[in-house]
């Protein structure tokens, strides 16, 4: 088992595991070629695009974190505008002269 977990995370050749398996029994080096196959194209892409999946909704959701926040700056700065016009509108007419 440890061997197969070395195989397929590069700590040991493929050809260094082969070898022997190949003095064992015929059907052992098929046996490990599909294993190989389906441990590096199957479980780990589905694990490594279960990652990238995470990190590309945790970029979105930073993009609309900071949507919201140009959006509630946007309205501080409208009310801050709004109450330096209503101190400048004295007679409460809606107007304001210089």
């Amino acid at each position: 088992m440890f061997t197969l977990f070395k195989a397929i995370c590069g700590g040991i050749s493929w050809e260094e595991a082969v070898i022997p398996l190949s003095k064992t029994h015929a059907i052992a080096v098929p046996l490990f070629i599909v294993y190989i196959c389906f441990a590096q194209m199957a479980v780990l892409n589905v694990i490594t695009g279960f990652f990238c999946e995470c990190a590309i909704e945790s970029a979105q959701l930073d993009s609309d974190l900071v949507t919201q926040s140009i959006l509630a700056q946007k309205k501080m700065y409208k009310e801050q505008i709004n109450g330096i016009f209503a101190t400048m509108d004295a007679d409460g007419s809606g107007s304001i002269t210089i």
